[in-house]
């Protein structure tokens, strides 16, 4: 037998390796890389003819902590600086 691993799309929860969109209330999307180190990188990319800016996080973060095994359509709910903020995982790369 040989163990094929899975990967995070055929697995559909979110993972370290992960993209992740992220909608909140009022709509806007972000992107956050789940990385398994050195957190706090952004970045600029194209996609589909816009510019996307991706913030790499690890999984200590508390938004990492918030994200890891969450799955597409999942609610999260986090805070930054006192402020709660709830999101949409609108889809996981």
């Amino acid at each position: 037998f040989f163990f094929k691993q899975k990967t995070a799309y055929e697995i559909s929860a979110c993972l370290v390796g992960s993209i992740v969109r992220l909608e909140t209330k009022n709509e806007q999307s972000k992107y956050y890389f789940i990385t398994p180190c050195a957190g706090g990188l952004r970045c600029q990319v194209a996609l589909n003819n816009h510019l996307i800016i991706i913030t790499a996080i690890t999984p200590a973060s508390p938004l990492g902590q918030t994200l890891m095994g969450k799955y597409k359509d999942d609610i999260i709910l986090f805070s930054v600086a006192k402020n709660h903020t709830s999101s949409l995982v609108s889809a996981i790369y």
